[in-house]
């Protein structure tokens, strides 16, 4: 052996042994009162045990009306999901509401078990329709707006319009419509757009997680089934009655969660 690698020999020796002293240093510095695990010269504490973590507004994070970052707004609320209208919103914040004011129940015994992989999701029972809300006055032209929106961008059978929104006035056309009804169709109209932007953002998320997979035709007969459930036809949303174009969306929001959960779980984990 030559004198250059006698002396790369005793440097790594004395490496080593400047580690081992460096490890039980670190050892020393971080004892606390609580119970440790020593594996080697790294020192495992035990973690404690964590609380649901809630906003401002008292709410915990919710993956369908709070953005997948779980980020936070100024004002320490939780930060708004994207293309989400205000009557899905306010409807899942009275849920939570509803549900932190339920005194808690007793803790439940845990049981640690193996990781399980989500199972491919399959088509969930159809909810029920929600509750119709208030609707204040509005003038003549932006009801025929919202109304041409409907018609123009979202193919909706002038037919389903007049059955959905005009009948219940005793119309069969819009200038049928009483005055003072008019407000209350323009609000329908307005939310029935809303909802059905929100759909469509949710099967944008659908198509783009299946994309590039031998699971699209799966993931795109699970959206049909959904749209023929709820009263709509040919896998078009427009045919869909406005009175359940809600549950559409939750069902529609849902199974976008489980497909994520679907495919996150074929990715390896990164070490």
């Amino acid at each position: 052996m030559g004198l250059l690698e006698q002396l790369m020999e005793r440097l790594e020796k004395l490496n080593a042994r400047l580690d081992a002293i460096e490890g039980i240093a670190v050892i020393i510095e971080n004892q606390t009162t609580e119970p440790v695990t020593v594996v080697g010269t790294e020192t495992i504490v035990p973690a404690a045990p964590t609380e649901t973590e809630l906003d401002s507004n008292g709410l915990p994070w919710d993956e369908r009306i709070h953005a997948g970052t779980k980020r936070k707004n100024a004002d320490q609320s939780w930060s708004r999901r994207k293309g989400i209208n205000d009557l899905d919103y306010n409807t899942v914040v009275a849920e939570l509401k509803a549900a932190a004011s339920t005194p808690d129940a007793p803790a439940p015994v845990t049981t640690t078990t193996a990781p399980v992989v989500p199972a491919k999701p399959g088509i969930p029972a159809k909810p029920g329709v929600p509750v119709k809300p208030g609707v204040p006055a509005a003038p003549k032209k932006a009801s025929i707006e919202a109304l041409n929106t409907l018609t123009n961008d979202f193919g909706v059978d002038y037919d389903l319009v007049t059955s959905e929104l005009f009948a219940k006035h005793g119309a069969t056309t819009y200038n049928e419509i009483p005055a003072t009804a008019i407000g209350e169709v323009m609000e329908s109209a307005k939310k029935w757009v809303e909802s059905l932007t929100s759909i469509t953002d949710e099967c944008d998320t659908l198509n783009k997680l299946a994309e590039g997979t031998d699971l699209q035709k799966d993931v795109t007969d699970g959206v049909n089934t959904f749209i023929e459930t709820h009263g709509g036809k040919d896998g078009k949303i427009g045919t869909v009655p406005y009175s359940a174009t809600h549950a559409l969306f939750m069902d529609l929001a849902t199974y976008a969660n489980q497909w994520d959960d679907y495919f996150k779980s074929l990715t390896p984990a990164s070490e």
